[in-house]
């Protein structure tokens, strides 16, 4: 969109606020609530390149829509879900750290009630850039997926020696589950212990809310989620916690299993 188009798109967003209505496409509301420069800075090189592809692909929206202040919401919020579906949008609405924070958690349940919305809009910029589809693909794989894929791609004879150790001198873990761990660890020794510890979490809350009224009968080893205590501790020995910090996390996860637990046996009655 070019500077002109763009102050056009700013004045009617103005008289929109101020209680009228105005004409704006897809292609200005996106222009709008899309920080670039806060997405270069604040984004990996992976996910910039994606919130950029998907920032030019809605920029040739350009039918127009007559909106008061509620369609402009409901417009940009749908826009808003697709971008979030690629990287925390926070980081790139052009509002400051806390600001971002508080809008986010203020237009989490219109995101949620609008989600087909988003994914109806994000369908037909995919038909027509197909490009865009491999922006997504991540999204569909788990994260326990994701980090096998990580240890395949960095495959070495340290890696398959150490989850042998592991799986040999365990009697409830599964070997998948100790692969998924040890990307843990490979991402620890590349990009520091602040991203290991995020995809933990993620890995960790997969696990936890894997477990449905259908398998609570299952045995222990089927259940990854009990094995949480254990990869805590192993975390110590390879630099990544603290003593302290390990018993914290572990406390941490084993309330949560209780409280996921406790959540399916009361929807079980």
């Amino acid at each position: 969109m070019g500077i002109i188009s763009g102050f056009r798109a700013i004045s009617k967003l103005k008289k929109i606020q101020a209680g009228g209505k105005e004409s704006l496409s897809i292609a200005d509301i996106t222009n709008l609530i899309i920080n670039l420069p806060d997405a270069s800075k604040n984004l990996s090189k992976d996910e910039y390149e994606a919130v950029y592809a998907l920032f030019c692909a809605l920029a040739k929206c350009r039918s127009n829509m007559v909106l008061d202040i509620a369609g402009y919401y409901e417009e940009a919020a749908t826009v808003i879900g697709i971008f979030n579906q690629i990287a925390p949008y926070e980081k790139y609405s052009g509002m400051d750290k806390t600001e971002a924070v508080f809008f986010m958690n203020g237009i989490k349940p219109i995101l949620e009630e609008i989600q087909p919305k988003s994914e109806a809009l994000l369908n037909s910029i995919k038909a027509i850039n197909p490009k865009i589809e491999q922006y997504f693909l991540l999204q569909k794989k788990s994260v326990e997926d994701l980090l096998k894929q990580i240890v395949d791609t960095y495959d070495t004879k340290e890696a398959e020696e150490y989850i042998n150790y592991l799986f040999d001198n365990s009697h409830f873990l599964k070997r998948e589950h100790i692969k998924a761990f040890y990307g843990i660890l490979i991402v620890n020794h590349l990009h520091g212990k602040a991203k290991a510890l995020e995809l933990l979490d993620k890995l960790f809350m997969e696990w936890i809310e894997s477990e449905t009224k259908e398998n609570l009968s299952l045995p222990l080893e089927e259940k990854p989620q009990y094995s949480i205590g254990f990869f805590c501790g192993v975390l110590v020995p390879n630099g990544v916690l603290t003593n302290e910090e390990c018993d914290r996390l572990r406390d941490k996860y084993v309330s949560l299993i209780a409280q996921h637990t406790e959540k399916i046996l009361s929807h079980k009655q």
